[in-house]
This record gives C-alpha cells, sequence and structure tokens, in this order.
C-alpha cells in the first residue's frame, strides 16, 4: 500500500509477512514444537526484511518514496514475540531501511501522516489568505485612489457651478437682474422667472426701483385726450391753471 505525503512524497507499506510459523506456535502445545515454529517465525521475519531491502521501491517509475518502507505484522502478539526473541531485528531493519510496525504503531504512523496533512493544507489555506488578503488591500488602494479623484472632480464642478450662478443672477450686473430690468421697462413675458430660496432677487424686482424705472416710462408717455388734456381746468373759480395728477389721468395704452 502506497501513503501519499505532503510534499509530492510517498511511503510504502508492506504486509505480505508471512504467518504460518507463528501459526504453528500459537496453535501447539508442545514447547519443543513451540520453539522450533518461533525460532522459524523470527528467521521468515529476518527473510522478509532482506527482500523488501533489495526490492528499492524509491527508485520506481512514479513512486516518490522516502528512503525507508514499513513492514507490517499484522497480528499485534506475533510482533511483540518475534521482538521478545529477538531485539536485535529492529536495528536489523532499520540496516535495509525498514521499519517494523505492527497494528498499533502503523496507526500511530498514519495519525502522525494525518496530522502532516492537516498542517500543510492550514499552511496552504494561510497562504491562500495572505494573497487573497494582499489582492483585497490592492483593490481598497485602487478604490480610495478613485474616490479621492471623484471629489475633486465634484469640487471643480461646485467651483465651477458658483461661477456660472454668480454670473447668471448672484453677482453684481447679473444676466438675469439684466433681463428683469428689460420686463420692469414694458417687454412682455408670458411667465416671470421663478428663483430658489435666497437667491439674489434682480434689481428689477427691488421695492423702489421698478417703481422709478415706471416714473421714467410715464413721463415720456403721451396721455388720452380728455379732462387730463385741459391746462386750464379749475380757473372758473379763479385758481388758475392746475395739472392733473398721475392717479387722474392714467397713461394712454
Amino acid at each position: 500500500m502506497v501513503v501519499r505525503l505532503p510534499q509530492g512524497k510517498d511511503v510504502v507499506i508492506d504486509a505480505k509477512m508471512s504467518l504460518v510459523a507463528y501459526e504453528r506456535y500459537f496453535n501447539s502445545d508442545d514447547d519443543a514444537e513451540r520453539q522450533l515454529a518461533l525460532t522459524e517465525h523470527v528467521n521468515s521475519l529476518r527473510a522478509h526484511m532482506k527482500v523488501l531491502g533489495r526490492k528499492d521501491y524509491q527508485q520506481f517509475p512514479g513512486l516518490r518514496s522516502l528512503d525507508y518502507v514499513l513492514m507490517f505484522v499484522p497480528i499485534e502478539p506475533a510482533f511483540m514475540v518475534s521482538i521478545s526473541r529477538q531485539p536485535e531485528l529492529i536495528s536489523e531493519a532499520l540496516a535495509h531501511n525498514i521499519m517494523l510496525v505492527s497494528p498499533t504503531t502503523l496507526l500511530v504512523a498514519l495519525r502522525t501522516i494525518n496530522n502532516l496533512w492537516r498542517y500543510e493544507h492550514q499552511s496552504r489555506n494561510a497562504q491562500h489568505i495572505a494573497d487573497r488578503a494582499a489582492r483585497l488591500y490592492d483593490k481598497l488602494r485602487l478604490f480610495v485612489d478613485d474616490i479621492n479623484a471623484i471629489g475633486q472632480s465634484l469640487d471643480k464642478a461646485q467651483a465651477s457651478y458658483r461661477l456660472a450662478k454668480n454670473k447668471l443672477s448672484d453677482g453684481r450686473g447679473n444676466i438675469i437682474g439684466q433681463a428683469e430690468g428689460f420686463r420692469a421697462l414694458g417687454v412682455e413675458i408670458k411667465r416671470p422667472i421663478a428663483f430658489a430660496p435666497g437667491a439674489h432677487v434682480p434689481f428689477a424686482d427691488r421695492p423702489g426701483e421698478a417703481a422709478a424705472v415706471t416714473d421714467l416710462q410715464n413721463a415720456g408717455a403721451p396721455q388720452k385726450a380728455g379732462a387730463c388734456d385741459s391746462p386750464t381746468d379749475g380757473a372758473q373759480d379763479g385758481s388758475g391753471p392746475s395739472r392733473q395728477t398721475r392717479a387722474e389721468c392714467p397713461l394712454r395704452e
């Protein structure tokens, strides 16, 4: 069995250990036969280690194996009794780049491999988060630059608007004020210009100025014929010539 490791590595687990001699050892009631079967079991274990040492799994095409192999003894007592009989088996196995494992120690090794993968995923996620955070920061920086540019454009537009409005209605001699002067001089209009609250009122709408313009208009306009045309009105009572008031003598249309 091949177990994938982080960073492109593999570990090979060999589980082809023969347990024929151990089965005789376990089922025999004769002590001499048991000792002989145990010796055969240890020798079988040692022979299998030598075979594995010559396979050189790390040289196989497509296999990125580590420089050692896990030799799995599938029965825990079979592993323990052989180590008790020949403790040097562990060092001999390491000399052939082999690690002897039992069900218990293999489980520990697999859990260690699983932890390695979890740490690898966490490291990749951390790097991914860092990359996304950097991209987000760059986007935020560009967005702030755009907002600042929009603000500067709005400020320029507001300044241009104030200049234009000053010429139109607020400043001295503004366009609307001059146009309203024409209305005060008698130019007929369909509808007066509406001013926003707080807007500057043109001079022709100010109290007194429109009346002064009207006086100038009336002073130069000819009057209708009638009672107002008589320059001696009131002479019968000896009071002498008198002039009619503007209210008594309406302007000619």
